[in-house]
């Protein structure tokens, strides 16, 4: 094999660009019941790919209409589990959560907990962003979830009444960046052994 073959052979195995892969789950079930809270209107507003940006600056006029795009629960913790259908490799969650900072009483969760029917089970402290309200996306990476559903549950911070979401989504763990400094090391040598050669 040529030193040529051999670096193409480990840019195709380990390129420097790799990244995440999009999952997209088939559907999910939340089972906390609505009462007083803003069901999903068309089963899919958590996974349809759409950010909602409603500023909740304590100053506009929030009504049912202004919020319709978001999924919202009052005085509950919102568990939603999440199906792929199929097993898939989880290695990132991010989570999209409305913050009015004390406007309308909708608020951050202080926790996030991401759970798997296999066994794994871990709670993710959230920050509270200072400056005025928006739709905050709440990202939770270096996973390694081998699983075919997902249950996020966001714990209310009790200081707010309601928790709304705009959009769930999740990805393919990133390759390790050792992985391919291996390989270019590996090139490098490969490259001034060619030159020393000549």
């Amino acid at each position: 094999m040529t030193f040529k073959s051999i670096a193409a052979a480990l840019l195709i195995g380990a390129s420097p660009f790799a990244h995440a892969t999009d999952l997209i789950p088939v559907g999910y079930t939340y089972p906390h019941p609505f009462d007083g809270g803003y069901a999903d209107s068309t089963g899919q507003e958590l996974t349809d790919g759409i950010t909602f940006s409603q500023c909740w600056d304590g100053v506009s006029i929030i009504t049912f209409a202004t919020v319709a795009p978001l999924v919202g629960w009052q005085v509950n913790d919102p568990s939603i589990t999440f199906d792929f259908g199929t097993p898939v490799n989880v290695g990132s969650v991010l989570i999209y959560f409305a913050d009015s900072n004390g406007a309308a009483g909708v608020g951050m969760p202080s926790f996030v907990n991401i759970s798997t029917p296999g066994g794994f089970n871990q709670t993710f402290p959230v920050i509270d962003p200072p400056g005025l309200g928006t739709t905050v996306p709440v990202l939770i990476s270096g996973l390694n979830l081998s699983t075919d559903t997902v249950t996020v549950t966001a714990n209310r911070n009790a200081g707010f009444s309601w928790t709304m979401l705009s959009e769930v989504s999740f990805a393919t763990p990133v390759p390790e960046p050792s992985a391919y400094a291996l390989g270019f090391g590996v090139v490098a040598l490969g490259v001034m052994a060619v030159r020393r050669r000549r």
